[in-house]
């Protein structure tokens, strides 16, 4: 019961944290209605695409290490996988990390398309101010959700780099005793 009252905690801040930054870029994206450009969200977009398949290349790579062990442990009936005290949280961060830079991924695809969609319609230029508005909301997201993939990442591999290390200093005292 603890675990899940930890989770459900766990869960209410982040939602919490991403209601505070969808309202910050939602006052930013109005703000920004006059000085932000075409130009600059296809800059923003390119770099976001660029983060997203350097993420999928990372990820990738640690999901294709992680995941036949995980299996393999399951398979085999460890005790330690069941009580998810090994991979299967990392696994699982990481499988989220891939789903929202696909998220990210498809965004962009949909902006570019709605573009070339409304860009000729008449609605559009009648309602310039609030598609430019949404537009840079979704910009500004799409990268804050980008951000937030690229620090768990980086927390992800410290957290690996620091347990890594903790095991090489235990084999280190196990061995000087032998």
């Amino acid at each position: 019961m603890a675990d899940t009252d930890s989770l459900i905690v766990t869960v209410a801040k982040q939602q919490a944290i991403n209601i505070v930054a969808s309202l910050v870029i939602g006052v930013i994206s109005f703000f920004s209605l006059e000085s932000f450009s075409y130009n600059d969200a296809k800059d923003i977009l390119g770099v976001l695409i660029n983060i997203s398949a350097s993420i999928f290349t990372i990820v990738g790579l640690w999901v294709g290490f992680l995941y036949p062990n995980a299996m393999s442990s399951i398979v085999n009936d460890d005790v330690s996988y069941i009580k998810n005290e090994k991979d299967s949280p990392r696994i699982e961060k990481l499988v989220y990390i891939i789903i929202t830079s696909a998220f990210v991924m498809a965004g962009i695809l949909l902006f570019f398309l709605a573009k070339i969609l409304i860009a000729s319609h008449p609605f559009y230029k009648e309602h310039i101010g609030f598609i430019k508005c949404i537009g840079i909301f979704s910009v500004l997201l799409m990268s804050w959700l980008q951000l937030k993939c690229v620090m768990s990442l980086v927390l992800s591999n410290l957290h690996f780099v620091n347990h890594l290390h903790g095991r090489l200093a235990n084999a280190r005292f196990e061995h000087h005793d032998k």
